[in-house]
């Protein structure tokens, strides 16, 4: 289970080598994700950062690393989605890479 905590509007899902979860139809894992919301409307903005499997590896060096890399690259797209949560008129997950690039 993976720990959370929040700041402001934003919830951060706090993962590490032993929570990340593996997308199969990414073939990717999960290392970074924060849900945006307002307070006018219930819904949600899901930012998952995915670093490719062969990117991450088994070693816990470098998937810890990349849950690092991929901390720095959610506050960046939370500063740039932030205006995106208040507009919202459904609940959506925008998945992106450990460079920042949307990929779903």
């Amino acid at each position: 289970m993976v720990d959370w905590h929040r700041v402001h509007n934003v919830i951060y899902y706090d993962c590490t080598p032993s929570t990340i979860e593996y997308h199969r139809e990414l073939n990717a894992y999960e290392v970074a994700r924060a849900e945006m919301y307002s307070p006018w409307h219930p819904h949600r903005l899901n930012l998952i950062v995915v670093a490719a499997a062969a990117e991450v590896g088994s070693d816990r060096a470098a998937i810890e690393e990349a849950i690092s890399r991929s901390r720095a690259v959610l506050e960046l797209l939370i500063a740039e989605h932030r205006m995106h949560a208040d507009r919202l008129t459904a609940s959506v997950r925008w998945v992106f890479n450990v460079i920042g690039e949307r990929i779903e």
